[in-house]
């Protein structure tokens, strides 16, 4: 029997940045964990800035950016 792939899934959080690793590329917004893909721009970055991150779940579950927009 074959398997079928399902989409990725994909996800949009918008809120406030408690934390940013620019050495790991771990973002978390609102509590939520999430990785910035390395082709992604993290210039401007700061914790407690608003931010909307947008993106989609990898294969091991992890939430990877890609796309970022600080305000």
């Amino acid at each position: 029997m074959a398997t079928v792939d399902s989409e990725p899934l994909r996800f949009l959080i918008a809120g406030t940045i408690t934390a940013w690793d620019p050495k790991t590329c771990l973002l978390r917004v609102d509590g939520h964990e999430l990785w910035v893909a390395p082709d992604i721009s993290a210039a401007h970055v700061a914790k407690g800035a608003k931010g909307t991150a947008a993106g989609q779940e990898d294969r091991t579950g992890r939430r990877v950016v890609t796309r970022l927009t600080v305000n």
